[in-house]
């Protein structure tokens, strides 16, 4: 092979390398895309001033297009293909996620006057001889208020007085003879 036709194929690699890149393929697609066979290894650096995850150049790809080995269609489809295969796995693990969640997950709604208890959020202190550990975990019974969003209820005790604040019913749980 004279000189000038290793340039020449040295100028088609280096065409082939900057119209994929600007497709999107990574370093290692590329290698595994350009044969190098021919002699040489190519350097799969991006070009200088390119930044993959830019739109792809138009004009890099229109300049390469005429190189007999580059088929842009054929590349844009490959990405099109891992592309719609990355937004399968993604939704297949969100639905391995939710399930699991689910499992764990119990809707709980109350409905006014209903009878709960509530989380107990006590600190100990030392100088009154006081340990956290050994105090209820829920208090009460309290009294359903009312409503206030889906997860959110305001309280009343059992003299009807309002309880100041909202609770979540993640710190609420029925009175267990209240089913």
């Amino acid at each position: 092979m004279a000189a000038n036709q290793r340039h020449e194929s040295s100028l088609e690699t280096r065409g082939k390398i900057i119209a994929l890149w600007d497709v999107g393929y990574t370093t290692h697609e590329i290698a595994d895309e350009i044969d190098l066979s021919q002699g040489g290894r190519e350097s799969f650096a991006p070009p200088p001033g390119r930044n993959k995850a830019l739109e792809p150049d138009l004009a890099y790809i229109q300049v390469t297009s005429n190189l007999a080995d580059v088929n842009i269609n054929s590349t844009a489809s490959a990405v099109d293909n891992r592309i719609s295969n990355a937004n399968t796995n993604n939704n297949r693990s969100d639905n391995t996620n939710r399930t699991r969640y689910d499992l764990r997950h119990r809707p709980v709604s109350f409905y006014p006057n209903q009878v709960v208890w509530r989380k107990n959020f006590v600190l100990s202190d030392a100088s009154k001889f006081y340990a956290a550990k050994l105090a209820d975990k829920f208090i009460g019974p309290f009294l359903i208020h009312r409503k206030v969003s889906p997860t959110t209820y305001e309280l009343k005790d059992q003299n009807g007085k309002v309880q100041p604040g909202t609770w979540n019913v993640e710190h609420l749980k029925p009175h267990p003879h209240d089913d």
